[in-house]
């Protein structure tokens, strides 16, 4: 797994770069963050990232999450992150 997260040649500098942000790197990267909360503290910036994207994923799939749920779960983690809430 760390293999997969190493920094490749010339950094993403691209937010957009389909090859920094593929599905595969992305599912990876939220496994690990994922692993890291089984194993106890995750610090609070990477656990809000990880839950915006996967959140983010979500509503782009239009996964069977209703709008309501949706819109919760973005206003309960951006003020995690603003309030720094655990």
């Amino acid at each position: 797994v760390a293999d997969a997260l190493a920094p490749r040649q010339g950094a993403c500098d691209a937010v957009g770069d389909d090859e920094c942000a593929s599905t595969s790197t992305v599912s990876t990267a939220l496994d690990v963050v994922n692993a890291w909360r089984a194993r106890g503290r995750v610090p609070l910036a990477v656990d809000v990232t990880a839950t915006l994207i996967s959140t983010i994923r979500r509503d782009r799939a239009r996964e069977a999450v209703d709008e309501a749920t949706l819109r919760l779960t973005y206003a309960m983690t951006l003020i995690r992150l603003v309030n720094g809430a655990t």
